[in-house]
């Protein structure tokens, strides 16, 4: 996406590329996953190299534009994404499909839920949202470079235990997850401010995810 703007092509087109390479590399993460049986975390380290491109001043819009000065576009994008998962999650099919294949695939497999087929298209899901995501920081800070969303996979992850989603799966509220990434942005932007070492900082986003699984772990009980 970055080479494409540096290269001046616009900006729609760049975007559309970038989202639906996201798309694919979820897909394909997905399609490794289900042929090895192999965790998708791991798979997904392997998409880890490429270069730096700075694209200074060409690509801010999304990333400063503010409503009447005070509400960041990324925040109302960042809300829809939100909402669109929570109609799919509570009205949709596809939603009590994924709650149903996280608590047990066995007995979805059973019940005749397609299970692999669902979880390309839970995978395809992530790539659209991942694609957004990473549109969104593009403009923000004006380069992308291979270490830029290093760590952001295990504070998503830590978000989402935070809010009450258990790592066993099968249920979750996406409201959890909403104030559970607002806790820890509170939270990394205090300790910022106070100037704690980012190893610490580490530290204490790691004790809370420990307390979170502690307690989830406890009320399953």
């Amino acid at each position: 996406m970055a080479i494409m703007i540096k290269a001046g092509y616009g900006y729609v087109v760049p975007v559309i590329v970038g989202i639906l390479l996201a798309t694919f590399n979820c897909l394909f993460v997905g399609t490794c996953s289900i042929l090895f049986r192999a965790p998708s975390f791991i798979i997904s380290l392997a998409f880890t190299k490429g270069v730096l491109q700075l694209i200074y001043g060409k690509f801010e819009f999304l990333g400063t534009k503010r409503f009447f000065n005070i509400i960041p576009l990324l925040f109302i994008i960042s809300i829809a994404g939100y909402l669109i998962i929570h109609f799919i999650l509570k009205y949709m099919k596809l939603g009590r499909r994924a709650f149903a294949i996280g608590s047990n695939p066995q007995a979805s497999y059973l019940s005749g839920i397609p299970i692999n087929l669902n979880k390309l298209i839970f995978f395809i899901i992530n790539g659209l949202l991942v694609g957004a995501a990473a549109t969104l920081l593009l403009s923000r800070i004006g380069a992308a470079q291979p270490s830029t969303g290093s760590g952001i996979e295990l504070q998503a992850i830590g978000a989402v235990v935070i809010g009450g989603t258990p790592m066993t799966g099968g249920k979750g509220k996406i409201i959890g997850t909403f104030f559970g990434v607002l806790l820890t942005g509170i939270i990394s932007n205090a300790l910022n401010m106070l100037q704690v070492n980012a190893y610490f900082q580490d530290v204490a986003i790691g004790a809370l995810i420990l307390v979170s699984l502690a307690v989830s772990a406890f009320s399953q009980r």
